[in-house]
């Protein structure tokens, strides 16, 4: 991978410490941990059928350079949306680069 590749700024944000609170599911829940470049790949589009709703799932795969401090529960945020990380992995044996599958996070009121 060139470095030229990994062009999108994306913000890591990381699950504030609730323990022993209410848990909140809303923005003020998380907080910025760290600024980084970033290959980003839109990787598909899924459609659900459930108990007569209708959800679209946007995936993306994010590529980062290799670090060891990511959780599976932190979300980024790009573009101005929140995307849920579901799966971070090394990009290959070199453990040059992660791999972040994320899935944008859609909102009650259609965000």
């Amino acid at each position: 991978m060139k470095a030229e590749e990994m062009k999108h700024k994306i913000t890591i944000e990381k699950k504030n410490d609730l323990s022993g609170f209410v848990v909140d599911l809303s923005d003020q829940n998380y907080t910025n941990y760290k600024t980084i470049w970033a290959k980003v790949e839109y990787t598909s589009v899924k459609e659900i059928f459930k108990a007569e709703a209708d959800t679209v799932v946007n995936t993306l795969k994010f590529v980062i350079r290799y670090r060891t401090d990511l959780e599976d529960n932190m979300r980024i945020l790009f573009n101005s949306k929140h995307y849920e990380v579901k799966g971070i992995r090394p990009l290959d044996d070199t453990k040059m680069y992660l791999i972040i599958i994320a899935d944008l996070i859609k909102h009650e009121d259609g965000e």
